[in-house]
């Protein structure tokens, strides 16, 4: 705001320096008027969600690991928060895709064993900071999809 009064008081006085003289007698002097409002502003453009060159490639659970470079199992505190005492064991499948710099993205639930989803968000935090070499198809880093199962069995 502070901009636009210094450029409004500029464009102020360049107008009165170019302004004709005027005779203090024969005119009164003008009221202050409020300045004009500013034109609206142009929406930003935008910009279309990127669209990956390629569909991924799926690969089998066992050759992903080959590639792992970390994976941590889920946090044992995480686990523990979620358990309630009648809880035996759990099942969850997560379907994820690795980057072609070996991150992991699109963590996706693909099946749940019963009373199953407390764990969900362990086992998501745990694929998420999985790391892995990456995948060479053709000499060139390439995006491949699998997904990781946890049997989760508690005493």
């Amino acid at each position: 705001m502070r901009s636009l009064r210094s450029h409004l008081f500029t464009m102020i006085a360049v107008a009165s320096a170019c302004a004709p003289a005027r005779h203090a007698s024969t005119e009164r002097p003008a009221a202050a008027s409020p300045p004009p409002p500013s034109p609206p502003a142009e929406p930003l453009p935008i910009e279309p969600a990127p669209v990956a060159s390629a569909p991924a490639e799926s690969i089998a659970p066992e050759e992903a690991q080959l590639n792992a470079l970390y994976s941590p199992q889920p946090d044992q505190r995480r686990l523990a928060e979620a358990r309630v005492p009648e809880d035996r064991e759990a099942r969850v499948v997560l379907a994820y895709c690795v980057t072609t710099s070996g991150k992991t993205e699109a963590i996706e639930v693909q099946e749940l064993g019963p009373n199953s989803e407390r764990f969900v968000a362990a086992c998501r935090h745990a694929v998420e900071r999985w790391r892995f070499k990456p995948f060479m198809r053709e000499g060139k880093a390439a995006r491949v999809c699998t997904h990781a199962r946890f049997n989760l069995k508690f005493l």
